[in-house]
């Protein structure tokens, strides 16, 4: 379990990509004032942490960030579950992708989805050797 609470929890950024994440607390500043939650999800307060990709209308269209998680180790299913604030213009797809660099999203959540934390889960199977998944947003 990680709520970034202590650090990044071992997710790493990615290679390859247009942008970083960005390990924060309280609400967005300019030039992306309405973007980021005034809270986190764990604490409700300002000073709880959260991994926050800044985004407006202007952003260019295709640009990624993407992380990946620490190695699970092989072993039952599992599933992977997060709260995701997804408010504002120029929000894009927030994808997660499973174990193997699978090209479709285990969960895929697209667009502005107001201005609270909502909760969202998907099931990452069995795997018989150890595995990571890797959520970006587009």
């Amino acid at each position: 379990v990680c709520d970034f609470e202590d650090g990044s929890c071992n997710w790493q950024h990615l290679a390859g990509d247009h942008a970083d994440w960005v390990r924060r607390s309280g609400a967005s500043g300019p030039p992306h004032p309405d973007t980021a939650p005034p809270t986190d999800h764990t604490t409700y307060t300002a000073g709880g942490h959260y991994y926050w990709l800044p985004s407006s209308a202007s952003d260019p269209s295709g640009h990624r960030a993407k992380v990946a998680s620490p190695m699970f180790p092989a072993g039952r299913g599992a599933c992977i579950q997060l709260w995701y604030y997804m408010h504002g213009e120029g929000v894009g797809t927030l994808n997660v992708y499973g174990p193997g660099g699978q090209e479709t999203p285990l969960l895929s959540r697209t667009g502005t989805h107001g201005p609270m934390w909502r909760f969202a889960q998907a099931s990452l199977g069995n795997h018989g050797q150890p595995y990571q998944v890797s959520p970006s947003v587009r």
